[in-house]
């Protein structure tokens, strides 16, 4: 099964979750379709789609998860704040820096009623956590 077969699953109820580990199993095969998913129909696919790039991202995921913080669905939006701000998760060698991430990670935080708060508080915690060394903190903390 192709990549791309692969994110389609990802809408299937009963299929996400196996297709979900073959997808992160393909390592950098699995980028380009993942950041084609981020346009899927289905919210499901692109807030995988996200998680998804979180393990395999290359230096191409870095533009579409910025662009997926103003996705409509706010799981997609959390998901890409994640994915933008996690050191942990990567197993490349690719991570986005401070000024390619953050003045869209604020905007959202200015803008999405939901982003400080509540379920969408994972936004601020999550952007909290960027690592310092890529400038995170200092420009985190002007936006509160």
């Amino acid at each position: 099964m192709t990549a791309a077969e692969l994110v389609d699953q990802l809408a299937d109820p009963h299929r996400y979750t196996g297709a979900y580990r073959q997808l992160i199993g393909l390592g950098a095969d699995a980028a380009g379709p993942a950041r084609d998913g981020l346009a899927h129909e289905s919210p499901r696919v692109r807030m995988l789609c996200c998680k998804v790039l979180d393990h395999v991202m290359d230096s191409g995921s870095i533009p579409a998860l910025v662009a997926a913080l103003a996705d409509p669905a706010q799981d997609v939006r959390m998901q890409a704040v994640h994915a933008l701000a996690c050191d942990r998760c990567k197993s490349g060698d690719v991570r986005p820096v401070a000024s390619q991430v953050l003045p869209a990670a604020i905007r959202l935080l200015r803008e999405d009623a939901n982003a400080g708060a509540g379920h969408g508080g994972r936004t601020r915690r999550g952007l909290g956590a960027y690592p310092p060394g890529r400038g995170g903190r200092p420009v985190v903390g002007r936006s509160q």
